[in-house]
């Protein structure tokens, strides 16, 4: 093999490594910093209003919600970069939370199954969300059984998995990613610094080794 083309070879293996090979999406984040703007995110329920008052974030703007009604409140997006397949990857999740009024009972990241007319799989964040800005973080792996995930602390919107797709299928076929919140009536909360972030596999580290490796080779052959 000739020494340019080794030189060639040796950086795809390394920029091949480093992107998702299955995943429909290679990531996303949002810091909603613009007032006024949603950024591609909704109200999740009926009762949910959803602003953004363009400070008091951490830092910055954020996605406010207050409850109107009886139902949970909290946002949601069907944007193309934090839905889909999220299929062959391991993927970290981390948004920023508080409690501005009422009182928290459960905080969940959520994902819906293809379409409005599908449940999916919920990760339950935390319970009463404090008065100070606060970070939580989950690592899922969308290779899990759904034995797996259940393990790994994520359930099925309906009790038991009665009427729900499987893990797999969800993680395969993303409708919309959500926060949702559930308390007392008089429920309001903030959320900033949302992202989904793709966690590279041992096997792609040492892919990426390969190909570094490989180019540290070539620049020793060349000096020689």
């Amino acid at each position: 093999m000739h020494r340019t083309s080794f030189r060639s070879f040796a950086a795809t293996l390394v920029m091949a490594a480093a992107l998702p090979a299955a995943a429909a999406t290679s990531g996303y984040s949002e810091t909603w910093d613009n007032a006024g703007d949603l950024a591609g995110w909704f109200p999740n329920t009926v009762d949910s209003i959803v602003t953004n008052p363009g400070a008091g974030g951490n830092p910055g703007g954020f996605l406010e919600t207050l409850r109107s009604g009886p139902f949970p409140i909290g946002a949601a997006t069907d944007l193309a970069d934090a839905t889909g397949s999220f299929a062959g990857m391991v993927w970290t999740a981390n948004v920023d939370l508080i409690g501005l009024g009422g009182t928290s009972s459960d905080v969940w990241l959520r994902f819906r199954f293809q379409d409005a007319a599908h449940n999916g799989w919920r990760y339950r964040l935390t319970g009463a969300l404090t008065d100070s800005w606060e970070t939580f973080s989950v690592t899922f792996d969308t290779s899990w059984s759904d034995v797996d995930a259940t393990a790994n602390g994520w359930e099925t919107d309906l009790p038991g998995g009665f009427g729900s797709v499987s893990w797999a299928e969800t993680m395969g076929d993303v409708f919309t990613t959500e926060i949702r919140i559930d308390g007392n009536r008089s429920l309001a909360a903030g959320i900033d610094n949302f992202s989904l972030a793709a966690v590279p596999e041992p096997s792609t580290y040492a892919l990426m080794g390969l190909g570094l490796g490989a180019i540290g080779w070539f620049a020793r052959r060349r000096r020689d």
